[in-house]
């Protein structure tokens, strides 16, 4: 989240990622974490989080995947 990084949290259950966004937050001061609804057990939900993405960014530098 340095050097002004937007981060995107990527989660089935829009609760977690906010509690796990409000934490980010409170551990960085930094504000620009976004949630996108994503289960990855369905392609349909894959394609439309790919896309809102694509939509939102240009490019994607890092991709962090918590398995």
């Amino acid at each position: 989240m340095a050097h002004g990084a937007k981060t995107y949290i990527a989660c089935r259950s829009k609760e977690k990622a906010e509690a796990a966004m409000e934490k980010l937050k409170t551990k960085t001061g930094k504000s620009d974490i976004h949630f996108l609804q994503l289960d990855l057990s369905s392609f349909e939900s894959i394609r439309k989080a790919a896309e809102e993405l694509k939509e939102k960014e240009s490019k994607l530098d890092v991709l962090f995947n918590n398995a």
